[in-house]
């Protein structure tokens, strides 16, 4: 396990999620590094 995000990292996710709500956890996960 990685460390905790932070707070504008999860929002910067949540974002991008709500953006492509096609795109899986583990999708979203690797975007995200």
């Amino acid at each position: 396990m990685g460390r905790w995000l932070t707070i504008k990292q999860k929002r910067t996710m949540i974002k991008k999620a709500s953006e492509s709500p096609a795109m899986t956890q583990v999708e979203l996960a690797a975007w995200a590094k």
